[in-house]
């Protein structure tokens, strides 16, 4: 709901639990200063202490008022209601902002109105849809996914002609009806193991009845709460239970026999050396090449993230090409919305070039990417270059989570480039995918790109003009600092931060690449030395002309301020495992414990450099500008 922006002797801010502004499109509390604002409650000192803090960006003196209002800044300045944040839920140790995931349903273009509660250790949304609608819950839980992390999502959805209201005309939420059942075929734990690992995953993620066959991440598991079931895991079976053995071995059965260092037979999952194999029908044999001179019409998938949304501002810059994005969004005003938005959270400006921007709504996870036959035809048929950088990334994950849009969607972007003409595609990879055939223990995320890889080779030797980017560590913005809050590498930098240790490492030099140098380089193929119609498969591995050494970045924190304890590294795995365990642990150290098994070298950042890359890469005062961007948004502690 939009309550406008304020009147011109007032003053609006958008805070985090610090005090910090956050970005725009993010959610925060209001908080409101100037002229009209009390002095405080008559005779209550308590009360005016809590709600009329200082104002640390008006003039001296001066305070603001905290209004307990959940809201968002919009682009344009605007400020959107999302509900209340003194009305909170706790679902299995992760606080939730009810107003949050409401907003985020009430999204889909025909939900009215959206509540959530609590029934039996689940998340549930009760939704109130247009007159004659029955929108599907997938469809609505696409769209709350995108502003969302995973925690948050609900597991049911129910349908309600209208709310149960109490005598005094408001919400009952006591009267919400429980959601039915989850019907899955059960069957009963055969080994005195099994039934400890399946009586863990009933008690910690709240299922009732959990079987051998039962999958962690199916029955409501997330890399979150995987640090919870560790620790039962572990107490209960008086074993030690790495967090690895969990996300490789997800179903109770597979993870019982892991546990005792049994033989693992992994009946399930889909198999990705069949999916690497490349359908025979996609193929540009035979198929005219694009149309000559510049380029008029490009597909970018993934605008909405990090990366995507300086691709998108790379090729609206150096190109006169309409740029067509493929966005997760039920229709194309929600999907410019999403693009904007984006734009915005990393300091992009979008708006000299509105009229090149064209919203998809669709679905790399989906058929013909979620698009009818015809659109699919017709986009084809516009198209001059495909850039696809969209992927789901999760370094905890497995294979079979991120499969449909990471090699499906791969898939089905090769089908639309040799659908009408051979159109040139990018492929953004990652630095981690290894050069051969696949080894064993790699992170799954880093499996469904070396899958979708052998895909991009296959259509190239098919006749299709292909480059494949592989991109290292990829951070914020040189010239202005802003990154995402998701970065796996700033993750656990925090995390050292939060505990105030760190592991003692040999000094090395890691090889950040600014998101704005490495969009420059792909969209002009400066870094590739190869004309761009090149049918090439060969990866180019994008690698800084200079790094920054582990000692300057500590350097660069204590000077700051901060303090760091010297641990050796096991000590400061146990003490993160520790810390975040409580039940009081923010997400963001939970996940930092959960990354610490999957420290890839896409993740770690340790890598060499390139004298001849088009990506100057960091020195100290990039280094001091993402410190920051990231004090100042309050993902990283003050000193």
């Amino acid at each position: 709901m939009s309550i406008g922006a304020p009147h011109w002797n007032s003053r609006a801010y958008v805070l985090d639990a610090r005090l910090h502004p956050v970005p725009p499109g993010t959610p925060g509390e209001l908080y409101v200063a100037g002229a009209q604002l009390a002095r405080g409650y008559l005779g209550r000192a308590a009360g005016t202490a809590e709600r009329f803090p200082a104002d640390p960006f008006g003039p001296a003196g001066e305070r603001m008022y905290r209004t307990g209002d959940l809201v968002r800044r919009t682009r344009d300045g605007g400020l959107e209601y999302l509900g209340r944040t003194d009305f909170q839920l706790k679902l299995r140790g992760q606080r939730l902002e009810p107003g949050e995931v409401e907003s985020a349903l009430r999204a889909h273009p025909e939900v009215v109105e959206a509540v959530v509660a609590i029934r039996r250790e689940r998340l549930v949304g009760y939704l109130h849809t247009v007159a004659g609608a029955t929108p599907e819950p997938d469809d609505i839980l696409a769209v709350a996914r995108k502003r969302l992390p995973g925690y948050m999502i609900p597991a049911d959805l129910i349908l309600l002609e209208a709310f149960p209201l109490g005598t005094t005309g408001k919400l009952d939420r006591a009267a919400l009806p429980d959601p039915e059942p989850v019907c899955r075929v059960y069957a009963a734990p055969e080994t005195a193991d099994e039934q400890a690992v399946a009586d863990v995953f009933s008690v910690e993620l709240g299922v009732e009845k959990v079987g051998r066959e039962d999958d962690f991440f199916a029955v409501g598991g997330n890399s979150l709460s995987a640090i919870r079931v560790r620790a039962a895991l572990a107490n209960s079976l008086g074993l030690p239970v790495p967090l690895a053995l969990l996300f490789a071995h997800p179903r109770v059965r597979e993870l019982a026999a892991a546990l005792r260092a049994e033989a693992v037979v992994n009946t399930a999952g889909p198999d990705w050396a069949a999916d690497a194999v490349l359908d025979p029908e996609i193929t540009a044999h035979d198929l005219a090449p694009r149309r000559p001179g510049p380029l008029a019409a490009v597909l970018l998938t993934g605008a909405t993230g990090f990366l995507g949304g300086f691709l998108l501002r790379e090729l609206l810059e150096r190109t006169d090409a309409s740029v067509y994005c493929l966005t997760r969004a039920a229709d194309a005003a929600a999907a410019r919305d999403r693009i904007h938005a984006n734009a915005d959270r990393y300091g992009i400006d979008l708006g000299a070039y509105q009229d090149r921007i064209v919203a998809v709504p669709g679905d790399l996870a989906r058929p013909r990417l979620g698009l009818s036959a015809a659109d699919f035809t017709t986009l084809a048929e516009r198209l001059d270059a495909i850039y696809h950088n969209a992927a789901h990334v999760n370094h905890l994950e497995p294979y079979a989570r991120m499969r449909a849009a990471n090699v499906g969607g791969t898939a089905e972007i090769l089908r639309l480039a040799t659908t009408h003409h051979r159109t040139p595609v990018r492929y953004i990879s990652t630095a981690s995918v290894p050069d051969g055939p696949l080894p064993d223990g790699l992170p799954g995320y880093v499996r469904t790109k070396w899958v979708g890889e052998q895909l991009i080779r296959a259509a190239a030797d098919r006749g299709l003009p292909v480059r494949i980017h592989r991109p290292g560590l990829i951070t914020g913005d040189s010239h202005t600092g802003a990154a995402g809050s998701d970065d796996a590498w700033w993750t656990m930098l925090r995390a050292m931060l939060v505990l105030g240790l760190a592991p003692e490492l040999p000094d090395g030099e890691v090889a950040m690449l600014p998101v704005d140098q490495v969009a420059a380089a792909v969209v002009s193929g400066a870094a590739w030395h190869r004309p761009a119609e090149s049918g090439d498969a060969t990866p180019v591995v994008l690698l800084p002309s200079r790094t920054v050494s582990l000692a300057a970045v500590r350097d660069e924190i204590l000077s700051r301020g901060y303090r760091l304890a010297s641990v050796t590294p096991a000590d400061f795995a146990a003490a993160l495992l520790t810390a975040a365990e409580r039940p009081d642990a923010d997400a963001l150290l939970v996940r930092a414990a959960a990354l610490s098994i999957n420290y890839s070298a896409e993740v770690t950042g340790m890598a060499g450099r390139d004298p001849h890359s088009a990506c100057a890469g960091v020195d100290r005062a990039i280094l001091s500008r993402y410190l920051d961007y990231y004090v100042r948004t309050g993902f990283l502690p003050p000193a």
